[in-house]
């Protein structure tokens, strides 16, 4: 397997951490279908967007460096918030498919999703029949039950 530099798309990370190329924050997000969560992260700061409870965090990386405490809603870090959520939006808009976005290029509103009542309901491995009698796994507590497993 080769892993020249050549073979991905992006720079390394280490470079970054080391302030050795002109980037100055780290974008990533989980998603499925734009449901997902999207973040910028700078040396000092953390933006993150929740689509599916559509909230905003934002944290102070140098004065709450384990984020105890989201400043999204505080209006003295209010624009430190739009400037972070203008970068996430700019890099989902050219990088991403823009499954997440609205027509006027904002943050698409979702449905809310409500918690199950059961915790173990859609956990992947918790609650598939295949993984039921595996060596030390003791069967499941309720939660997912496949309509038929199938035939080996």
């Amino acid at each position: 397997v080769s892993f020249a530099s050549d073979d991905f798309d992006g720079i390394s990370m280490r470079r970054v951490a080391a302030g050795e190329t002109d980037r100055t924050c780290v974008y990533s997000h989980i998603e499925h279908g734009g449901e997902g969560l999207y973040m910028t992260v700078e040396s000092d700061w953390k933006y993150i967007f929740s689509a599916p409870d559509q909230k905003e965090y934002l944290f102070d990386l140098k004065g709450d460096p384990k984020e105890h405490k989201s400043l999204a809603s505080s209006p003295e870090h209010a624009d430190t918030l739009t400037r972070l959520r203008k970068q996430c939006l700019a890099w989902v808009a050219q990088n991403d498919d823009g499954a997440a976005l609205a027509p006027d290029g904002n943050w698409k509103v979702y449905p809310i999703l409500k918690v199950p009542e059961n915790p173990d309901e859609g956990l992947m491995f918790q609650d598939v029949w295949w993984w039921e009698g595996k060596e030390g796994i003791p069967p499941r507590r309720g939660g997912f039950t496949p309509a038929a497993k199938p035939q080996a």
